[in-house]
């Protein structure tokens, strides 16, 4: 089951990197449409935590998911959030 939801998780990734090119195509013709929501911080921080860990792992490099539960709710575009932290994950493991 866990293996399941990390092939899902990393399937909406991709998708997610998809819809990310063609974001920053709205972005620079000032067209991108900002989908705030409120969300839980730390569950968007524990997906990308998941899906990359693996990959982590792989390179020896240890991930540890630590967000204070007084962080609670943001109201932010979560597709945004998630992106930025996937991102950030990525280089953090590649350098």
């Amino acid at each position: 089951k866990e293996y399941a939801t990390m092939i899902r998780d990393s399937g909406s990734h991709l998708l997610g990197v998809v819809n990310s090119i063609l974001d920053v195509s709205k972005i620079e013709s000032g067209a991108y449409p900002i989908q705030p929501e409120p969300f839980v911080f730390a569950e968007a921080a524990s997906v990308c935590h998941a899906m990359l860990a693996v990959q982590a792992a792989a390179k020896s490099v240890e991930l540890v998911n630590k967000v204070t539960p007084a962080v609670g709710e943001v109201c932010a575009d979560r597709r945004a959030v998630q992106q930025v932290l996937i991102n950030l994950l990525s280089n953090a493991v590649k350098f």
